[in-house]
């Protein structure tokens, strides 16, 4: 990942690839941007994505190529915010069908299975409910929050997905009786 850097000129003249730039703030591989609006009314800032070809119609479980089942529905999916202003995604997701695991929605890069937030937004909201009560994330991320316990369980799934063999091949533990 490189690194760019722009002169004031270069932002005042529209030169600068927004594109890029956006891309880079989001922070997420394999989509596509294929168009941005600020909505002042409610200081909104709306991405419109697309999984890059190769992420696209794979299992939200198994990550394998599937065929599309049916319906194209627009989704989105709360970011993180931009200074105040709030962020999100927005994308077409169709609904597919695994040999394995039957119909469901399509895999996308930026979020987790049954999520209406991104990855990185989950993971600040998980990481803030280690150390502050749910009322204190959910107000500083401007959420319900109901909401943060899920956050936790998806965070918690994809973070140790086999927790049975955690302690697999462990000979000694010590406990400290303070």
């Amino acid at each position: 990942m490189g690194f760019y850097t722009y002169s004031c000129e270069e932002i005042r003249s529209k030169t600068m690839p927004n594109k890029t730039l956006i891309n880079q703030l989001l922070h997420v591989k394999n989509i596509v941007i294929d168009s941005y609006k600020y909505c002042a009314e409610d200081d909104r800032f709306t991405i419109s994505v697309h999984p890059t070809k190769g992420q696209q119609c794979l299992c939200p479980v198994c990550q394998k190529k599937c065929s599309y089942y049916d319906s194209l529905e627009t989704r989105k999916w709360r970011s993180l915010d931009m200074g105040y202003t709030k962020v999100f995604l927005e994308a077409p997701v169709h609904r597919i069908e695994c040999p394995v695991h039957g119909v469901l929605t399509e895999y996308v890069p930026w979020a987790r299975h049954h999520s209406s937030f991104t990855r990185d937004f989950e993971n600040t909201a998980a990481w803030m409910a280690l150390y502050l009560p749910k009322t204190a994330v959910s107000t500083y991320m401007r959420i319900a929050w109901n909401t943060i316990g899920p956050i936790i369980s998806r965070y918690r799934k994809d973070a140790d997905p086999c927790p049975e063999h955690r302690f697999n091949g462990l000979k000694h533990i010590g406990i400290d009786e303070t």
